[in-house]
Order: structure tokens, then C-alpha cells, then sequence
């Protein structure tokens, strides 16, 4: 009996302990996913934001295009601020890369957490006094919200608190970010409309002239085959040929019938015709060329600027998502850059 009771008593401190030990356990689990600034390695973030924003080539290229650089002119409005639109992206995706850069320095610079905060504070402030837009597109946070956001992070004793505070700050940058380019593609819309009138005009007199070459050779052929008709035996073709633009002309005309020399003539006179038609459009075809390759070139540089500014927004919304996450305290990259947020061919591989 003793032992039977000296067996149970074991097994109530065995169950007693193993409870005991379930909130360290826990603590654990939830260490593993969350980990105080100290121990987060934030080089990965700024490794895989610099590697999305070095990737991006969203120009418009028509200036160094085959075809539309014989229309274009950078005196045109349209073009003026879609290149300065295009110069706004480009600074803000610097200083996207810039400030990744800036978490990995203070993060891995052995100062203590407050004092690193106080250095990343300075560094956006300054950073936002020298980004000066010469766009009409300005931030939507007041000059106190970016003042009371910026005394918010130099107050944080925690460096991941720190980048938490910052949030507002890089959630308006992504927003302004997307402005940008919502502008952008509407001036593409008033540029692809400016280049188009450009090629229209440029061409318009040929394009009349080649309309009507090609409705008068429609014409000869049409006067060959009431010829051959009447070669044939119809009297009717005559009479209708007659009243072609192409007939020999008035010495002939009073003819109900045509004798073989003037048969003769009059197929030698058609003939030649159509040899002068096919030599104008033969000639013709370099600049009709040259215009439906200015139109296809144009669609597919547009197409391609649509991609590359689509895959600039992914970018920007990534980067502020990812910074959200990992301000919260992830501490595994992969959950930073989440798939559904950006397609994995922009993502760096290692991730």
C-alpha cells in the first residue's frame, strides 16, 4: 500500500511540474516569432528592398526609341512633366533604399536603443526637408503630424518601437508614392495623344497621296478587265471603259468599235498606266513602313511603361508592409515580404 501511495504522490509533482513548465514553453514559441531589437537582424530587409528597387527600370523610352524620337520634343508640356514625374519616382525610391539602408546602420551600431532612435529621427527629418517636390503631388500629413511622429520616435526606448512610430511616416510615403504614379499615367495617357497627333501629321500628306494612289490603281485594273472583256467579245465593256479616267482619249472616243491597232494602243496605254501606279507605291512603301512602325513601336512602349510602373506601386506597397511587420518584431524575412503582396520573380531569391 505504501508504495502504491508514494507512486501516486510522484505522479502529482510530475503533472504539478510539467504545468509549471507550459508558460516557459509558450514564452518560447512566442520569443521565436517576436524578438526584442537586440536580437532582430534587419539586413535582410534593406538586401531584398534594395534589390526590388534596383530592378525597376520604369522610363518611358521614347527618346532612344528607333521610330517615335523623329516626332518627339521635350519642349512639349506633357513630356516636361511626365520626365519630371519620372524624377520624383526615382528620388523616392532612393530614399526608400537610402532609409533601408539607414535601419541595418543603426541597427548593427552597438548604440543603445534610445540613442539609435534619436539618430533615425534626425535622419528622416533631414531626409524630408531635402526632398523638396517640384510637382504639384505633396504629402498629405501637415507639417505638425510629421513634427508630433518624428518627437513619437525619439520618445521610444525600444529601436523596434521606434520603427513602430515611424509607421505613419512610411505609410504616407507609399501613398504619396502611389499619387505619383497615378499622375504619371495620366500624363502617358497625354503623351501617348500628343506622339499620336505628331505621326498623324507628320504624315498626313503622304498618306493622302498614297489614298490616292492606290484608288487610282484600283482604277487601272478595273479599265484592264473591261478591256479583256471587250477582247473578249463583250461591246458593252467598251462603252464602260470609255467612261474611265484611263481611256486614250478623244480620237478614239467617237468609235463604236476599235480596229487592232488602236486595240494595240490602247492595251499598251493601260499597261503602262499600272507600271507607274505599282512604281509609286513600290516607292511608297518605305514611309508607309516607317508609319505603321512608329504606331507599333509606341504600343509597345506603352505597354511596357504600364508594367514597369504596376511593378513599382508592388515594390512600394511591399516595403511598407514589410516594415510594418517587421517593427512588430518578426524576425523571419520571409513573413516581412509576404508572397500575396508581391509576385516572388520581384523578390530576391534567398527568401
Amino acid at each position: 500500500m505504501q508504495w502504491m501511495m508514494k507512486f501516486r504522490l510522484l505522479s502529482v509533482l510530475w503533472c504539478l511540474g510539467f504545468i509549471c513548465l507550459l508558460p516557459a514553453c509558450s514564452n518560447i514559441n512566442l520569443q521565436s516569432k517576436f524578438k526584442p531589437a537586440s536580437d532582430v537582424n534587419l539586413q535582410p530587409f534593406s538586401d531584398q528592398v534594395n534589390y526590388m528597387v534596383t530592378g525597376l527600370d520604369y522610363a518611358f523610352e521614347f527618346r532612344r526609341s528607333l521610330y517615335l524620337k523623329a516626332y518627339a520634343s521635350r519642349k512639349n508640356e506633357d513630356v516636361q512633366q511626365l520626365l519630371l514625374l519620372e524624377q520624383e519616382l526615382t528620388k523616392l525610391l532612393r530614399s526608400i533604399s537610402n532609409y533601408s539602408i539607414k535601419l541595418v546602420e543603426l541597427s548593427s551600431s552597438g548604440l543603445p536603443d534610445n540613442e539609435k532612435n534619436l539618430k533615425l529621427a534626425k535622419f528622416i527629418d533631414v531626409s524630408r526637408k531635402q526632398a523638396i517636390s517640384r510637382t504639384n503631388i505633396k504629402l498629405h500629413l501637415s507639417e505638425d503630424e510629421v513634427s508630433s511622429t518624428i518627437r513619437e520616435i525619439k520618445s521610444k526606448d525600444n529601436y523596434l518601437d521606434g520603427l513602430l512610430a515611424a509607421q505613419p511616416l512610411i505609410d504616407e510615403s507609399a501613398q504619396y508614392g502611389a499619387r505619383i504614379l497615378d499622375e504619371l499615367k495620366r500624363r502617358e495617357r497625354m503623351v501617348e495623344k500628343y506622339l499620336t497627333t505628331a505621326i498623324e501629321q507628320q504624315h498626313k500628306p503622304f498618306l493622302q497621296f498614297n489614298i490616292n494612289v492606290r484608288e487610282q490603281q484600283k482604277a487601272v485594273v478595273k479599265a484592264i478587265q473591261l478591256f479583256n472583256d471587250y477582247e473578249k467579245g463583250d461591246e458593252a465593256a467598251l462603252a464602260k471603259l470609255k467612261m474611265t479616267g484611263f481611256f486614250m482619249g478623244k480620237e478614239i472616243t467617237q468609235y463604236k468599235k476599235l480596229n487592232t491597232k488602236q486595240k494595240k494602243r490602247l492595251e499598251q496605254h493601260l499597261l503602262g498606266r499600272m507600271a507607274v501606279f505599282e512604281d509609286l507605291t513600290t516607292k511608297l512603301e518605305s514611309d508607309y513602313n516607317r508609319y505603321i512602325r512608329a504606331y507599333k513601336e509606341l504600343d509597345r512602349l506603352i505597354e511596357e511603361h504600364d508594367n514597369e510602373l504596376r511593378k513599382v506601386g508592388i515594390v512600394i506597397t511591399a516595403w511598407s508592409r514589410a516594415h510594418k511587420r517587421m517593427s512588430e518584431g518578426r524576425t523571419v524575412p520571409a513573413e516581412w515580404f509576404d508572397l500575396k503582396d508581391v509576385p516572388k520573380l520581384i523578390l530576391k531569391s534567398v527568401l
